[in-house]
This record gives C-alpha cells, structure tokens and sequence, in this order.
C-alpha cells in the first residue's frame, strides 16, 4: 500500500523546485539514501539539491529536517509513509 512523504522546500531550494511542498508516494519504508534516488528520478530538478546534499561542505550544511527534528546524519535513517522531511539551504550573510 503506497503512502506519502511530505517534502518541504524553503529558500533557495523551494526556488530550484518551483514550490514548497511536494507530496511523494512510496510503497515502504526507504533509507535516506534510496529515498532521495527515487525522488530525483521523478522530479528532474531535485538533481542540484542532490548534488549539494551529497557534497555538502560542513562549513555551509544543508539542514535536513525529519519530523520537526534537525538530523545530523540523515543517512542513518529510514523515511516512510507519514514522514514530513523538510530541506534548508545553508545560511548565508556577512
């Protein structure tokens, strides 16, 4: 049975998707990893975020949000149906 994923945009990332909030069907639980392969595979614009998760730069992180909670190691976890994950481009300012 297919549930969905909230996915949430802000910033410069809800820019790069076009809109802020994305309902995303998966049949079972997934690791972050195979999770965000999928994604990209049916929303073509995802690819730049991607690109910046996977090489992200500790000095500017990309802030990975899982249920209204910051996760430091988003590859350590599972996301399914009911999930809501939010993404947040690094702060910048001078």
């Amino acid at each position: 049975m297919n549930e969905c994923v909230k996915i949430l945009f802000f910033g410069l990332f809800k820019d790069v998707m076009g809109k802020k909030e994305f309902e995303f069907s998966i049949e079972n639980p997934l690791n972050f990893k195979e999770f965000l392969k999928l994604f990209r595979s049916q929303q073509e614009k995802f690819s730049e975020i991607f690109n910046f998760i996977e090489d992200k730069d500790e000095k500017q992180p990309v802030f990975i949000v899982l249920n209204s909670n910051i996760i430091k190691k988003p590859y350590d976890f599972t996301i399914k149906g009911g999930d809501e994950l939010a993404f947040l481009p690094p702060v910048g300012g001078g």
